[in-house]
């Protein structure tokens, strides 16, 4: 079936699908007009069924279509509408149930937008089901032109009414000089004075319009490299940037779509982001961007061959191996994967520059991608080929007692309390977790001193991390009492969060 949403002439407007009822041809022809006046007026692709009779006579695919591929649904609810769905009659009792179906789900909760056409009480336009949600009124027709562009405003997503921050308390007199600043400023410096590269970015080019995508493999659990990665978009977000996370679920089962496996990880990833009020977020798996059905898929496969033709087979098998830091098991490993798993990173900077020029559209600032530092080859190459604008944060790399990279395939990376404190120094983890979970962590809070530092003649003066590995150690001095420092981190990663 051809794309009901096809449009050359401008592929980044928001597309959206229009349901109403046939109450009246005065009532077919207002929708009309809010249709055509969308698209000349407001920069979106509105369609109609009427307008999607132009490509295909199915009225069933068409709906689906609408439902399943278009960014908002606009509902017009009237009485003779909320009687249909009712009754569950003609096509508003079919497209009540395909709405019925995104609203069951969190990432697509928010793409139903409800306006009002008759002039009468909520209740009696509004379908049972979605008696909870808001309107917008257009009953009034004097009032069309506020009520067009609080629409328009939601569709794009941008805020309509504006919210003040909120001020100081006139009978607050406790001292907040403890606190940061957020600002794009103080955040890069923050990055970047605890070992997270900022990569093809400065803080002028972050702002709160800045997308971030976070390309996550999925685990049996959230573990401990996931909650960093969490930490470095909880921060970008108390600046306002939105986040997408794609969870890379290609190449772990045959027939490539989530397995219960995944979908349970999903949920993890989602308590844990709202745990750390991360609320401006979406989740997509891998598999949707090659879908068949997927909307822009021409646009995936141009990206795909572009990013993958200069990728050769020995620079692949240098990216899959972490730039060979793995150790020689792990390389081994990684060297006996399947194909598809092997080539998978391909298909996850694809759906990650896709979703990064996509959501950069609606904002002003750069799209920043979060992943490892032992992917910096990756990226760099990827940025390379794409010649796009897109900067990177980059986490420190997590090593082991050999200066290896940590497999994740293989490696526990969730501890109980007793586990971390004898883990504490191996490797790097001791600077690791200092530099994540409690500066990264802790912020807009300033660190003045840790309360499992002993050290007696302490100036309070300087960073406690740079005081603490001033010797260009990763491991703790014996000042540092490690159980006190465990049991402070330990709530911070424990996979009990989510």
């Amino acid at each position: 079936m051809k794309n009901i949403f096809e449009n050359k002439n401008n592929s980044t407007a928001p597309k959206v699908f229009i349901s109403y009822s046939y109450d009246c041809e005065q009532h077919e022809q207002w929708v009309e007009q809010l249709a055509n006046q969308l698209r000349t007026d407001a920069g979106v692709n509105a369609i109609i069924d009427k307008f999607a009779l132009n490509v295909t006579s199915d009225l069933n695919q068409i709906m689906i279509q609408g439902f399943k591929d278009s960014d908002k649904v606009v509902i017009v609810v009237t009485e003779n509408y909320a009687k249909k769905a009712k009754e569950l009659s003609s096509g508003v009792g079919y497209e009540m149930s395909l709405a019925t179906i995104l609203a069951r789900r969190t990432d697509s909760k928010e793409k139903l937008i409800f306006i009002k056409r008759d002039n009468t009480d909520f209740d009696s336009v509004f379908p049972f089901q979605f008696k909870d949600y808001y309107a917008i009124d257009f009953s009034e027709d004097s009032l069309f032109n506020d009520r067009f562009k609080e629409l328009y405003h939601k569709i794009w997503g941008k805020e309509f009414h504006a919210v003040a921050p909120i001020g100081k308390s006139p009978f607050d007199t406790q001292d907040t000089s403890g606190l940061i600043d957020i600002t794009a400023e103080t955040i890069y410096k923050l990055f970047d004075d605890n070992g997270f590269e900022c990569y093809n970015l400065t803080y002028q080019c972050i702002t709160s319009k800045s997308p971030v995508i976070w390309p996550v493999v999925p685990r049996q659990q959230v573990n401990i490299i996931h909650f960093a990665q969490i930490e470095v978009a909880r921060v970008l977000a108390l600046l306002g940037c939105p986040l997408k996370v794609i969870i890379a679920n290609c190449g772990n089962n045959s027939n490539i779509t989530p397995s219960r496996e995944d979908v349970i990880f999903k949920e993890s990833l989602e308590k844990v982001l709202k745990k750390k009020d991360i609320t401006n977020y979406t989740i997509s798996f891998l598999n949707e961007y090659y879908d068949p059905l997927f909307s822009n898929g021409a646009l995936i496969l141009s990206k795909f061959v572009k990013i993958s033709s200069s990728v050769k087979i020995s620079k692949l098998s240098f990216f899959n191996t972490k730039d060979e830091s793995y150790d020689a098991s792990a390389i081994h490993k990684v060297q006996d994967r399947t194909t598809l798993k092997y080539i998978s990173p391909i298909f996850v900077w694809t759906a990650s520059v896709y979703e990064a020029e996509q959501m950069s559209y609606l904002g002003q600032g750069s799209p920043i991608i979060i992943a490892g530092a032992d992917e910096k080859s990756q990226w760099a190459h990827v940025f390379t080929e794409i010649n796009s604008s897109i900067g990177a944060i980059f986490i420190p790399v997590l090593k082991q007692e050999d200066d290896k990279t940590i497999f994740q395939d293989t490696q526990k990376l969730f501890f109980s309390k007793k586990e971390l404190e004898d883990k504490l120094g191996a490797g790097n983890i001791d600077k690791w977790l200092l530099q994540t979970f409690v500066y990264l962590a802790s912020f807009p809070d300033r660190i003045r001193n840790l309360k499992s530092c002993n050290k007696t003649d302490c100036d309070g003066k300087s960073r406690c991390i740079e005081c603490i590995f001033a010797d260009d150690s990763v491991k703790f001095p014996d000042f540092i009492n490690k159980r006190k420092f465990a049991e402070l981190i330990y709530p911070k990663i424990n996979p009990a969060q989510s």
